[in-house]
């Protein structure tokens, strides 16, 4: 998984924010930069370098999937979910680079997505369609995207279910609402749909209904202690949760890995958008256990209840997003203490992401 991780890893790199040269000039690096400085910047060297040669090879119309071993990438279609990430990382580069080259290769590799804006069928939409059309709004201004965005928020919030307040996630069992973890992550789709046409009555509705999924998410989906579970069902006529387990995870008690970054990622984001107390609460908890039960590399196990498993294996990817969650509400999170805490542990694995031992 290397060029996963690699190309994974670009946005925590871009996020940890201490590189004190040009990422993709090492020879303008100062001398003084701190080996925290020296390997971010030799790791998103190594990611760019790493995007450009994937843009060289892959296929016009395609989107990586996954790399086994030393094969190439294996891709899809538009179909799924996975097809932002590619074009999202470009954009990724861009912002880190700044050579409009990459903004070029960004917007000709997202445009085959457009056709997927009105689809809901899907909760993945903020996958799809924040990470690429929603980088080309921000980082450009792009009015196309902008429109293109509005609409695939449009889509998602048609998936609203006000039993439960929340968007439904997958489709199914009959006369149940299913709400998962990963969820969260497509919230700022809404948000951000909003932020473009700020006084609308459809960016009213986008800000509340996402607010108030990240609340029932809170509510359901976060243990006690700050796990989480990966899935709940709930009744769609009284809105009450009829079930809680997983899908992905170990077992239904356990905690899936990626389930809980997205937690950490979605609820500090949500706090972002809104300034809402009780996501700063949720952001908080689920933060506290992520670093609390880490190994010490802060690469987290695939699901937490396989610590101490010899054959279980690292997750990456929940590092990654784990790690991008954490230095978020390090900037976020008011209470100087607790700032410090997040921004530690986000280094911690962030430093393990770009070392030799993953990268």
């Amino acid at each position: 998984m290397t060029r996963g991780t690699a190309i994974a890893a670009i946005c925590a790199v871009v996020l940890a924010g201490p590189v004190a040269a040009s990422p993709a000039s090492p020879a303008a690096a100062v001398h003084h930069e701190s080996a925290d400085q020296a390997a971010f910047r030799s790791a998103t060297t190594f990611a760019l370098s790493q995007l450009s040669r994937t843009d060289q090879t892959l296929p016009a119309g395609r989107f990586p999937t996954v790399a086994v071993d030393d094969s190439f990438w294996r891709t899809s279609g538009t179909a799924g979910w996975l097809a932002g990430f590619y074009p999202g990382s470009l954009w990724e580069a861009y912002q880190t680079d700044g050579d409009p080259a990459w903004a070029r290769r960004a917007a000709t590799r997202q445009a085959p997505l457009s056709g997927r804006q009105d689809d809901g069928s899907t909760h993945d939409l903020g996958f799809l369609f924040q990470t690429t059309f929603g980088a080309g709004t921000r980082l450009t201004g792009s009015a196309r995207d902008g429109a293109v965005l509005r609409r695939a928020a449009t889509a998602l919030s048609s998936r609203w279910v006000p039993s439960v307040g929340a968007i439904r996630s997958w489709n199914g069992p009959p006369g149940q609402a299913t709400v998962i973890i990963d969820n969260l992550m497509n919230l700022e789709l809404m948000w951000a749909a909003a932020d473009t046409a700020p006084s609308s009555r459809a960016a009213r509705t986008w800000r509340t209904r996402a607010l108030q999924h990240a609340l029932t998410s809170a509510r359901w989906h976060v243990r006690p202690d700050g796990s989480t579970f990966h899935v709940v069902r709930f009744d769609e006529a009284t809105g009450r949760p009829l079930w809680r387990g997983t899908v992905q995870g170990q077992s239904d008690g356990s905690t899936w890995a990626r389930g809980q970054a997205w937690a950490v990622h979605g609820f500090a984001t949500a706090y972002r958008e809104t300034g809402d107390a009780s996501m700063l609460r949720a952001a908080r908890r689920v933060a506290s256990f992520a670093s609390a039960h880490a190994p010490a590399d802060g690469v987290p196990w695939w699901d937490y209840s396989a610590a101490g498993d010899p054959h279980a294996v690292r997750d990456t990817t929940a590092g990654a997003v784990l790690a991008s969650g954490l230095l978020d509400l390090a900037r976020l999170d008011p209470a100087a203490d607790k700032a410090k805490v997040w921004r530690r542990a986000g280094l911690r694995t962030l430093r393990s992401l770009v070392g030799p031992a993953y990268l």
